[in-house]
């Protein structure tokens, strides 16, 4: 099952339905033919932690929907057999990540949008210690907008949230006509030389008549309100 919570107001929304497994909201695709990945929303206890084999596709739900969208991910080796390497990924920030190192081995990671889910991709790197000249996270931030923006990696990345806005609109005497408000809005943007992503989501949004003639509200959501994709 899966579950959104939304608030419009003083009113708490809790949607349950059936989780289409196509469109999980979160995917780990691991393709590293060395380490499975151990995983688990940053903060939740260590027993909920799940795990992706090299090769298979796993999809993944928030264990806590209100608490932060990063994965705590950690590589298991095959020689090895424990975790080793961990890093916080946010999995609202597209694009690549910063390398995670395993022993003298490398992983490299990115986050996918693939329709409504978003999609982390575990990659082996063919460097190892000796090679890697850069590990800074500015750095590799650098060199991803840089050198991998013409082969399809992001050269630009936009985030904004904001809490809400409200606009009046005032005649000459002046008196109120019309007032416009909205809340929870979030607006992603990552654009590269072969794709470009926009992903808008507005919570709530009206439009109130501030006179007495015609509707009190011109503009407004359902009883229900528009839920973005969990």
């Amino acid at each position: 099952l899966a579950v959104h919570v939304t608030s419009q107001g003083p009113t708490t929304f809790i949607v349950v339905r059936q989780q289409d497994p196509d469109c999980p909201a979160i995917q780990v695709h691991n393709t590293s033919s060395w380490a499975s990945v151990a995983y688990r929303q940053l903060g939740v206890a260590a027993d909920l932690e799940e795990r992706a084999l090299p090769g298979v596709p796993t999809g993944y739900c928030w264990d806590r929907p209100q608490g932060p969208n990063l994965l705590s991910v950690r590589a298991v080796p095959r020689d090895l057999g424990v975790g080793v390497g961990e890093m916080d990924c946010n999995m609202d920030r597209l694009g690549a990540l910063p390398m995670l190192k395993v022993g003298k081995r490398y992983l490299r990671l990115s986050i996918e949008a693939r329709g409504p889910t978003k999609v982390l991709v575990i990659e082996d790197d063919a460097m190892d210690e000796g090679e890697y000249v850069c590990m800074s996270p500015g750095a590799l931030d650098e060199s991803d907008a840089g050198t991998n923006g013409g082969a399809g990696g992001p050269s630009w990345h936009l985030s904004l949230s904001v809490v809400g806005f409200g606009l009046s609109v005032i005649d000459a005497t002046p008196k109120e006509l019309l007032y416009l408000s909205v809340s929870n809005v979030s607006l992603e943007m990552v654009q590269s030389t072969d794709w470009a992503l926009t992903d808008l989501y507005v919570q709530h949004i009206q439009i109130d008549n501030q006179t007495s003639l015609g509707q009190p509200v011109l503009l407004g959501l359902s009883s229900v309100p528009h839920l973005a994709p969990p």
